[in-house]
This record gives C-alpha cells, structure tokens and sequence, in this order.
C-alpha cells in the first residue's frame, strides 16, 4: 500500500523516489535483475542477457530518477548452489550504489542470513547499515529508529534533483 511519508509510493502512475521488488526464490541474478526491470515497467517476454539486463535496469533507475531501490526477500538469492552466483549479486548490488551516473540507495529486508551474506564481501558490507526490526513500537524504538536513518540528508553523492522521471 502507499506509505504517507514517501509521496506516490504504492499508487499506480504516481512517480516516487522508491521501487519495491521481491526476489523470487531461489533467484539468481538474472531473475532479480527482471524483477527489478518489471516492478520500473520495462517488461519483456525474451530473456536478456545477464549484462544487457542489468545495463537496463541502470538506465531504467535513472530515468525514473529511482534513488532507494528496496528488495524484499533478498535472502532467496542465497538458495543457490553457486557461491559465484551469490558473489555475482553482491557485486551487482554494490555497482547500484556506486554508480558513477545514478547511485541508489538500497533498502534490502530480509532473514538474518542476509548479513553473513553481504559480511562475505569486504566492498560492500561497509556501505551497508543493519537495522533489525522485530516488534517495533514506537513509543520504544523512535530514538532507534530516528538513528538508523540521520546520517542520509548529509551524504553529499546523493544530492539529486526531485520530479517526475523524464
């Protein structure tokens, strides 16, 4: 559903700086890659390259001026076999945040298999903030909450113009 503090978040045509996406299960970076282009509209029946998908979904980020890319279930990635699969997403995941011409911001939820996972990779594990939410209430855990999130406004790399996508 729409969330009140994030404008347009959940309502059909409304443009917002956000995009949620659930990972399939037992997804591999190709199938995160096609969910993501599906959840920004740019659906296709042919199967893309590895390299060509996520080269779209780059393009599709920017030009939706998507600056928080939020993926639910991130934990499904790790049910594959392959740990190059596995090393493949996080790459790929931390080529998103360091773009050169659109970085976003990631909000991946998930199991606590998640932090083993992204601890494996000493690139990105240090841009990467955990917030463990079990239970919150706010009477309780505003203060926590309030920290997770007070570093964002001063980063200066994610000062972008807001609107429309063009």
């Amino acid at each position: 559903g729409a969330v009140p503090a994030v404008l347009g978040y959940g309502v059909c045509g409304w443009w917002c700086v956000r995009v949620t996406v659930l990972a399939p299960w037992r997804c591999s970076s190709v199938q995160v890659g096609s969910s993501i282009r599906d959840a920004l509209g740019y659906c296709t029946m042919k199967q893309l390259r590895e390299n060509e998908g996520w080269k779209r979904v780059r393009c599709h980020l920017k030009a939706h001026r998507i600056m928080f890319l939020h993926i639910e279930e991130i934990q499904n990635v790790l049910h594959q076999a392959s740990d190059s699969e596995i090393a493949k997403v996080a790459d790929t995941l931390r080529n998103l945040m360091i773009s050169t011409s659109w970085p976003v911001q990631l909000i991946i939820r998930g199991t606590d298999e998640i932090v083993a996972f992204t601890k494996k990779d000493r690139q990105l594990s240090p841009r990467l903030k955990f917030v463990r939410f079990a239970g919150l209430d706010p009477n309780t855990d505003a203060a926590a909450t309030l920290e997770a999130v007070q570093d964002f406004p001063t980063t200066p790399r994610r000062q972008r113009p807001l609107g429309p996508a063009i």
